[in-house]
């Protein structure tokens, strides 16, 4: 189940006023884990449930939530050329994507793929983590995860 619109929106302007993600209250383990090459998840142990976008407590049982690592192999489900800056930190043309975790099925995560790989990408394709370094509005540097096309295709 995707979150309410107005907990998107409220965690999306968290993120873009953070200054340092590491601490965040919230998104905090994700980037620890993307700073180790790790792609990681929100989720419920008590009845295993992922939670996209993090939370601090499961709607279905209202357990605390924790994380767990993914395989880090994952289906594109759309993508789009961004040929006009919005950040001025990120070099035009770039992919912002929508992939969904092969071992997290139903869950949507938004990241970017690069350029080089343009020309290959294809609605369902596999892809697999990656990891980088982005700089934030305010100049900060964190390494994030972004996908990259296998050669695999999902049937």
């Amino acid at each position: 189940d995707l979150p309410q619109k107005s907990h998107r929106r409220w965690y999306c302007a968290v993120m873009l006023e953070q200054s340092d993600l590491l601490n965040h209250p919230l998104a905090g383990p994700f980037w620890q884990a993307a700073a180790q090459s790790k792609l990681v998840i929100c989720t419920c142990a008590t009845c295993e449930v992922d939670i996209w976008y993090p939370k601090e407590r499961c709607d279905h049982c209202n357990q605390e939530a924790g994380w767990r690592e993914l395989e880090g192999r994952a289906r594109l489900l759309s993508w789009t050329v961004v040929e006009r800056a919005l950040n001025p930190n990120f070099a035009v043309p770039y992919i912002p994507a929508l992939v969904e975790p092969l071992d997290a099925p139903g869950v949507q995560l938004v990241t970017w793929i690069k350029t080089d790989f343009r020309d290959e990408l294809v609605c369902d394709m596999v892809g697999h983590v990656a990891f980088d370094v982005i700089r934030t509005m305010d100049g900060k540097e964190y390494r994030a995860p972004y996908f990259e096309p296998a050669s695999q295709q999902v049937a």
